[in-house]
């Protein structure tokens, strides 16, 4: 099987959802009628192995138990077989030994289980190896961020430790007294997780928006985790939209990391690609709703600033651009919105393969030098997925020769 280029396939999905997204909410709902209902949230699908769609919202993933399936762990020695042959074949007999399952499972369900899906892949040691590592990189980075000891490292290392409450625990009693945007922002996150959890303080959300009032994404973020209505002065006074994820994202690109091609390094770039969007980007559905038939000028002008707040995100990703755009046709906005809406257009049309590019990374390049690898992520990540998108979009409009009159 030819290695995927994960981001890129990725990138593929959402720009064809958003396309859908951006012609039917122009025309009224997003969902294209014109009832008052609000939007449901677009999904972003994703199988068991799959990386989430740029901008998609999901649960951090953490370390979890490795798919025994009646199998006994690998030894160390075992782990250090397989990474110094991955490369050389057990990459590709891995490969191979995927697709036979995945048809095997097709011909006799015609649909995929991913309970049954990772038994079957259990029988293959690589699989399991594959499991074990990703639990030691995440234990890993923990550690790593523990030692580090500043605030925002040990909101990050409390962030990942998704299976131990006392972590999430401390995540939140950490928000109560930070002021730092960074641990709000995770810690509002795992709003949900703390709300579960009996003794677990919540309210990160509003601290998160006095600390940055200006910031669309702490008022989407508190509309979502504390059910608190969009007021039409909270959009007024927003400036930007920043859910920093770059921040998180060169964090851990700056630890110690595998330091050779092989099974460790694809497994490290895995993870690293996996959290590329975390924390999450709040649901868009509240403002959709509140923006969807503004009652007054003052409304109006509100979503307008609202607008205009997710175009100025810091590190700009496709999916808000787009939220952005549908917003400015919704409400009929005049310059510089139509020239964004054709900028827009432009790189719609292109995203499907901006995956070749390659200032674009990929979640498999384990048999690549993993250093560059990690040095590309942090700048894609604190670039913003629209910058590379956008540039390619430029580059292919360049390369492509004038049709003929």
């Amino acid at each position: 099987m030819p290695r995927r280029w994960l981001l890129g396939s990725a990138v593929l999905a959402v720009a064809i959802a958003l396309a859908l997204l951006i012609g039917r909410w122009a025309d009224g709902t997003p969902d294209g009628s014109r009832s008052s209902a609000a939007p449901a949230r677009a999904p972003a699908s994703a199988g068991p192995t799959d990386t989430p769609a740029p901008g998609a919202s999901a649960a951090p993933p953490g370390p979890r138990p490795a798919p025994t399936a009646g199998y006994p762990p690998l030894t160390d020695a075992q782990l250090r077989e397989l990474d110094a042959q991955w490369c050389s074949h057990g990459a590709q007999a891995y490969a191979q030994f995927q697709d036979s399952v995945l048809q095997s499972l097709e011909q006799e369900q015609g649909t995929l289980d991913a309970q049954q899906l990772d038994r079957r892949l259990a029988e293959w040691p690589a699989h399991r190896a594959k499991a074990q590592i990703q639990a030691r990189v995440v234990q890993d980075w923990i550690a790593a961020l523990q030692q580090r000891g500043d605030e925002v490292s040990l909101a990050i290392a409390r962030f990942l430790d998704t299976h131990n409450d006392g972590a999430l625990l401390a995540l939140h009693r950490q928000a109560q007294t930070s002021r730092d945007p960074r641990v709000l922002a995770l810690a509002a996150s795992r709003s949900a997780d703390c709300a579960a959890l009996p003794g677990c303080p919540r309210g990160a959300a509003t601290r998160w928006t006095q600390v940055e009032p200006s910031n669309l994404a702490a008022w989407l973020t508190r509309s979502e985790q504390e059910s608190h209505p969009l007021s039409t002065a909270e959009l007024a006074g927003t400036r930007e939209f920043n859910s920093h994820q770059a921040e998180l994202m060169q964090r851990l690109t700056s630890l110690p990391g595998a330091q050779r091609p092989g099974l460790f390094s694809e497994v490290e770039q895995q993870q690293l690609i996996a959290r590329l969007n975390q924390p999450g980007l709040p649901p868009f559905h509240a403002l959709m709703e509140r923006c969807n038939n503004p009652v007054d000028a003052e409304q109006r002008a509100g979503c307008a600033q609202a607008a205009e707040s997710l175009w100025q995100q810091s590190s700009p990703n496709l999916m808000t651009r787009t939220i952005a755009v549908a917003l400015s046709r919704r409400l009929g906005l005049g310059a510089p919105w139509p020239q964004r809406y054709s900028r827009h257009l432009r790189v719609m049309a292109t995203a499907p393969t901006a995956a070749a590019n390659e200032d674009m990374p990929h979640g498999d390049m384990g048999c690549s030098d993993p250093a560059p690898w990690r040095a590309r992520l942090s700048e894609f990540a604190r670039r913003g997925e629209w910058v590379f998108l956008d540039a390619h979009a430029q580059s292919t409009a360049s390369a492509t020769p004038p049709s003929p009159r």
